[in-house]
């Protein structure tokens, strides 16, 4: 059975299973990032585009002190959040398994491993 034979919702369904799949692990991926390395700056989702703003070095040291205060917040709520959003990947995964081939699953498992955290840590 080819695709051109595959009902439209299956197809649609599929692609939307897949793209979710990938923004999920795009969540998640920037989720473990700021777990893991909490010192650093925000992600490029959670930093302001100070560059763009043309400021001062006077006004990037106070825009950065600004920044530095509220960090511990936004990495409250990854923290917080993380487990969510690893069980929804988690889910995403369960329900992408049986479309794929032997060959998908392993290629998928071996991106969870490269891509996401270990639970132990």
């Amino acid at each position: 059975m080819g695709r051109a034979d595959l009902p439209m919702p299956v197809t649609a369904m599929t692609a939307m299973v897949l793209v979710a799949t990938f923004i999920a692990g795009a969540i998640v991926g920037i989720g473990a990032d700021r777990w893991l390395r909490p010192h650093q700056q925000p992600s490029p989702m959670m930093a302001l585009p100070l560059a763009e703003l043309g400021l001062s070095p006077d006004q990037e040291a106070r825009a950065r002190a600004i920044i530095d205060a509220h960090r511990g917040e936004l990495e409250a709520i990854v923290r917080a959040n993380f487990p969510k959003v690893r069980a929804i990947h988690d889910q995403l995964a369960a329900e992408l398994r049986p479309i794929l081939s032997p060959d998908q699953q392993h290629r998928l498992d071996e991106w969870r491993r490269r891509r996401l955290p270990s639970r132990d840590q």
